[in-house]
């Protein structure tokens, strides 16, 4: 009897695991995307099915065109997860050398506790304003910190920190024998290997963990100055330090489905307060026709060729929150219900959000397109 009493458990326990799974897949040609939270996952290109279910974020590497925003999801048991974010081209990195000409190695005035902190910086032929540096790094036990340098000169310099000891991130600024910290938030959860970016782009800081933007500050304290690497303890193991241009946000689609039921999720950088318009087309019957913002071609002012199935709702009868507003975060989503009729049985359309200025005169952009099935 307690043979078959296990034997039921651990079948009931194959089943549990079974039904919390999820299948994801992202869109958009070269597009790539972590998960975590309660899903964790690697997506590239082909469907997968993942483990776990439940609160996630979704966070995109940076390419030629821009970094698209982080996406916040509830994925139940057994939902199809499709996101999305525009194809381009790799961003274009070069490695720093911090051991060239003019190089700095060596430990500042401020410490860290009781630490000094050791900086090894680029020379003056790498110094500037603005740029996104990036870098993997594996913790060793005696390594307590590390952190990014951004605009280091003999006046200071500006370090995105990431503090084992403490278990948080830090934005700080450094100015002779002062240490300012700017920002702090609890670190996110790290793996044996992270990924750490430190973007300057004019007065706005920027710092990023696995892809995942974890602190954000305006400063403009320091102008300019070399890229580096600071830490204190052990030195840590680090592969190359790589600099690319600044990343703009961009905007970034969502669809989390389970039967008829889907919500539809966006993430824009337009202004709070933009209306945003939910979507449904087919996919265009023909070759590719350039038009502007609004869906027009820029000198035929024809409307869309390909068929509408959905322009916004008002009702609420398909769609609840087709028809919103883009929120302080610039998140915006809808919930979307396909009705049960034999003929739109195992069709498929694409997805996506315009977004209309507050006063609700233009289109001023257009999210992605995901395919959404029923």
């Amino acid at each position: 009897m307690i043979d078959r009493a296990l034997q039921a458990a651990g079948y009931l326990a194959c089943a549990a695991g079974l039904l919390a799974q999820s299948d994801w897949q992202v869109e958009g040609g070269r597009a790539s995307a972590r998960v975590h939270g309660a899903v964790a996952a690697r997506l590239a290109g082909a469907a997968q099915t993942v483990a776990g279910a439940g609160a996630c974020s979704v966070h995109f590497g940076a390419d030629s065109a821009g970094k698209p925003r982080s996406l916040k999801l509830d994925v139940p048991a057994g939902s199809r997860v499709v996101v999305g974010a525009a194809s381009a081209p790799p961003a274009v990195e070069g490695v720093v050398a911090l051991d060239g000409d003019g190089a700095f190695a060596g430990a500042l005035g401020p410490t860290w506790g009781a630490l000094p902190v050791q900086v090894r910086a680029a020379g003056v032929a790498a110094a500037g304003r603005d740029g996104r540096f990036s870098l993997r790094v594996s913790r060793a036990e005696e390594v307590r910190r590390l952190a990014l340098v951004g605009r280091f000169s003999e006046g200071g310099c500006y370090l995105f920190v990431l503090d084992w000891d403490e278990s948080e991130v830090r934005l700080e600024r450094l100015l002779g024998l002062d240490r300012m910290v700017l920002r702090r938030a609890p670190a996110p959860a790290l793996g044996a290997e992270v990924s750490m970016t430190f973007q300057l782009d004019g007065f706005r800081l920027e710092g990023l963990v696995d892809d995942a933007v974890v602190l954000q500050a305006f400063d403009g304290a320091i102008s300019a100055g070399a890229p580096g690497v600071a830490w204190a303890g052990a030195e840590p193991r680090w592969r190359e330090l790589r600099a690319a241009p600044t990343a703009s946000p961009r905007a970034s689609v969502a669809v989390v489905q389970r039967g008829r039921a889907a919500s539809v999720h966006g993430s824009v950088p337009e202004q709070p307060g933009s209306l945003a318009l939910l979507e449904l087309a087919l996919d265009r019957p023909h070759g590719w026709i350039p038009r502007g913002p609004g869906g027009f071609e820029p000198f035929l002012r024809q409307p869309l060729a390909a068929p509408v199935v959905l322009w916004d709702d008002v009702r609420g009868s398909l769609a609840m929150g087709g028809l919103g507003e883009v929120d302080p975060s610039g998140a915006v989503r809808a919930e979307l219900r396909w009705p049960d009729l034999p003929a739109l049985r195992l069709r498929a359309a694409l997805v996506r959000w315009r977004i209309v200025e507050p006063g609700g005169g233009a289109v001023v952009s257009v999210t992605p397109a995901v395919k959404l099935r029923f």
